[in-house]
């Protein structure tokens, strides 16, 4: 179902859990992962097999409850995933797990009509984080933080910022960890 990857951990900050949603080719999920495990992040990997009779959100939630992240934790959704965020968030909130951050990756390649608003979503503070394409208006729009960045190992830096004590890592985190 989900893959875990734990990785010993050497920041000062209470570390949190990184959680990475299935994704379609929009990325190099591996080379995300790899880079995360080399800043030594707690990655869980929610990797689904495609055929499958469950909705997609449902076996997304399965698998993060099957992880049992410990604290709080960032969801990282690639485009492909978005639609499942109210799922994912209401799924958390229901076990009683902290979700503090939301990280959209690409977020140029989302039709703003895709993704999910509402009373119940966002729950967390979402950061928008673009590589290959612009950042496009409508993440300023909705008082979403955003950053360009040159390259997937810039995307990891930032994740592994997050703790437990901040909403958005910020742009000090590519140098700090790049």
């Amino acid at each position: 179902m989900g893959r875990t990857v734990l990785v010993h951990l050497s920041c000062g900050a209470m570390p949190v859990s990184t959680i990475v949603l299935p994704s379609a080719a929009e990325l190099d999920r591996g080379e995300l992962l790899g880079e995360l495990g080399r800043r030594g992040v707690r990655v869980v990997d929610v990797d689904l097999p495609s055929a499958h009779p469950a909705p997609f959100a449902t076996r997304v939630c399965a698998a993060i409850g099957a992880a049992r992240p410990a604290g709080g934790f960032i969801v990282v959704v690639p485009p492909a995933s978005v639609g499942a965020l109210p799922a994912v968030a209401l799924a958390q909130r229901s076990a009683r797990r902290r979700v503090i951050g939301y990280a959209i990756l690409e977020p140029g390649l989302i039709n703003a009509r895709d993704v999910p608003t509402g009373l119940d979503w966002p729950d967390a503070p979402v950061t928008c984080l673009s590589v290959r394409v612009a950042e496009p208006a409508w993440v300023g729009l909705r008082g979403w933080h955003g950053l360009t960045l040159a390259s997937l190992s810039e995307v990891a830096s930032v994740l592994a910022r997050w703790d437990e004590t901040t909403s958005f890592p910020g742009a000090d985190a590519i140098d700090e960890f790049g």
